[in-house]
């Protein structure tokens, strides 16, 4: 598989942390409400261009938008509980797992080490 689609998986799965991250926010005012809906529309349109991207290279069963978008949402939710996570039919060391939150922002390899790719 190539490195490319492995760094594809990896750039939903941050877009994907970005737009959780963002959805708890709680705008104040109605400015500020309309300001954060279209930010989140925004990072919806980039996770879901990613997605579509995603379904022309990805075999069965990851081969619509629908399919990949489904599982970068199992992906974030194993991520936020810290728990190991294989995407079936991408290679060990691209899963998951290898994507923890760092206490500063940003991801870790693992708990307590740097990513690094």
């Amino acid at each position: 598989m190539s490195s490319r689609i492995l760094e594809a998986w990896h750039q939903l799965d941050e877009q994907v942390d970005e737009i959780v991250s963002v959805g708890q926010g709680d705008p104040v005012t109605d400015e500020d409400s309309a300001a954060w809906t279209q930010h989140l529309n925004v990072l919806k349109a980039r996770a879901r261009g990613k997605a579509e991207i995603l379904a022309l290279l990805m075999p069965a069963p990851f081969d619509t938008a629908d399919a990949i978008s489904m599982e970068a949402g199992k992906r974030q939710a194993m991520r936020a509980a810290g728990r190991a996570y294989q995407t079936p039919g991408l290679p060990a060391e691209s899963a998951a797992p290898g994507w923890y939150h760092a206490p500063g922002g940003g991801f870790t390899a693992e708990p307590g080490q740097a990513r690094t790719s």
